[in-house]
Parts: C-alpha cells; structure tokens; sequence
C-alpha cells in the first residue's frame, strides 16, 4: 500500500520515520543497534541487537503495532505487514443480481462469515484455519478489486456460488 506511515521507537524514546513509496516499499533505515562482534562473541552477556517498536498507520486501514522488532548491526530487517482495510462492501446477492450493498467493518464482515460458515465446537486448529482461509479470500477480492474491476460498486457478494456466506444483521 502507498502512503503508509511508519514510525520506529528505540528503547530509548528515539523515533524514526518514513513512508512507502508507489511501490509499497520503504527505503532502509540506518537504526542505532549494538556492533555486530557482539553476536560472534560467545562470551558476550549483552543483547547483540538494536529492539524497536513498529507502528504503520494509513488512513482506511487498521493500525499494525509490532513489538520488540530486533536489529543486527549490518543486516537488513524486512517487516511484511498485512494492512487490513477497515471497510468492506458486501452485495446481498449474486453478483448480477439486484441486491443491496451494505459495507460493514472488516473484522464484522469476518466475524459473521465464520458464524455462518463453521461451528464453534470444532477444534481450535480447525477455527484458525477456516477463519484465515475466510480472512485470504476476503483480502484477495478488495486488492485485485475482481468485482470493482467488472464495474460492480462492492468487493464481495453473500452468494456461495461465487464467494462466502454472510448473513447482515446476524447476532
């Protein structure tokens, strides 16, 4: 995503900041961290890394908090961060069909379409493992924007035929 702000915090208060580029991607920064011999050392009683704390912010997308982000003197950290929108829009229906669009939070959206779609007494794997499965399609939908691309003014229908069930208005 373009325009995300990212700002590090040292252990010590100091703050670095950036912004992605068109590409998503930030430029490197050159964060304080302890020198490199103190990794090699076996005798060494001292943390061999820099500890940061990582905040990425954009407007229409849920903050991303990373703690305790560990940095070696000479080596380049890489923080893949999913940024979740905060809004999708949802047609009641099957995608030519008339039906109301209702947008609704991303974290609703996901919440009703695990209630719908699996049981709270499978076992904890298998929750987690439908909820990112259900989590994947969702995102995949906004960011190749498949039905916005085919002129429909939503992200994802109700219709199983076509994408995951969600009942509006479900307790």
């Amino acid at each position: 995503v373009a325009g995300v702000r990212l700002t590090l915090t040292g252990e010590d208060g100091t703050k670095w900041t950036a912004e992605t580029g068109e590409d998503g991607l930030f430029s490197a920064l050159p964060l304080a961290c302890p020198p490199r011999s103190l990794s090699l050392d076996e005798a060494n009683t001292q943390r061999p890394y820099g500890v940061y704390d990582l905040v990425a912010e954009h407007d229409g997308y849920e903050t991303v908090r990373i703690a305790g982000v560990q940095i070696f003197d000479g080596e380049t950290a890489v923080a893949e961060l999913a940024m979740i929108p905060e809004k999708i829009t949802v047609h009641l229906g099957k995608p030519a069909a008339s039906a109301r669009n209702v947008t609704v939070s991303f974290r609703d959206y996901i919440a009703n379409v695990a209630s719908s779609e699996i049981y709270p007494t499978w076992p904890e794997e298998s929750l987690r493992a439908n909820i990112h499965a259900q989590i994947s399609i969702a995102l995949n939908r906004i960011y190749t924007e498949w039905y916005k691309s085919k002129g429909y003014s939503f992200d994802i229908t109700n219709s199983t035929s076509y994408d995951q069930y969600y009942v509006h208005g479900r307790t």
